[in-house]
């Protein structure tokens, strides 16, 4: 499983981030492995990923955008697409003290939200979805400009 994910995430990413897998093979009695997507360039989101046995964590946020997934093929799909969406760009993340909800598009317009808290941090502070600072990631490579034709 991780094998895949690591490989469709070299293959997504390119030389635009720093792709670091780790597993710590027998010296555990059980089967953990951790994949971890750094890029490069500033004001985009990192993607972390964490096997454990059958189940695969996917952590796109600070706090929030944390997903847990099966170690099968629907939870490798879902966390490509999450993948490619740090990638792309398409991620936002409202904070306040505590918490975070981290927000994705995937490709085919679908949105997901994720919400998480830090100890001890789980009064409620109302509105801060609306008035937490809002930050929208970058995609890990700069677009091009478009170039504008001009017709003789």
């Amino acid at each position: 499983m991780m094998d895949r994910l690591e490989a469709r995430a070299r293959e997504m990413v390119g030389k635009s981030a720093t792709v670091t897998r780790d597993d710590p093979g027998t010296d555990v009695p059980w089967t953990l492995q951790t994949l971890s997507v750094e890029p490069h360039r500033r004001g985009c989101r990192r993607f972390d990923a964490v096997q454990l046995g059958d189940e695969l964590v996917v952590q796109v946020g600070e706090i929030g955008g944390r997903w847990e997934l099966t170690a099968d093929a629907d939870g490798l799909d879902f966390a490509v697409r999450l993948l490619d969406a740090c990638v792309a760009g398409r991620v936002h993340e409202r904070m306040a003290p505590g918490r975070s909800a981290v927000t994705v598009l995937l490709e085919g317009g679908e949105t997901f939200t994720e919400t998480g808290h830090e100890p001890p941090h789980f009064y409620p502070i109302p509105g801060w979805r609306r008035l937490g600072r809002r930050v929208a990631y970058e995609p890990y490579v700069e677009p091009e400009e478009s170039s504008c034709r001009t017709s003789p």
